[in-house]
């Protein structure tokens, strides 16, 4: 009876396509002026946090360790590139 069960990880590879799916299907359903709002206030919170990333990396750098502070440098560049990518409609 035990031997028909999916494995965990095939559960949660189905669970997180099904939210997805949901995701996107209420994204396309939203008005525009609601996916507006929701892509200016991720935005605005991805630059807060890209923000204090780079100012994190910069006391690293001063600080002298410039290996932490090359990879807080990285960190920022990406959280960057997806404040960038959210602002596009």
């Amino acid at each position: 009876m035990g031997g028909d069960r999916q494995p965990v990880w095939q559960q949660l590879v189905m669970t997180a396509v099904s939210l997805a799916a949901v995701g996107a299907m209420l994204w396309m359903e939203a008005p525009q002026w609601q996916r507006d709002q929701i892509r200016n206030a991720v935005r605005s919170r991805l630059a807060g946090v890209a923000w204090r990333s780079g100012r994190k990396a910069m006391s690293r750098e001063l600080d002298g360790d410039l290996p932490g502070a090359r990879s807080g440098y990285v960190v920022t560049y990406w959280l960057s590139r997806l404040r960038d990518v959210a602002g596009l409609p």
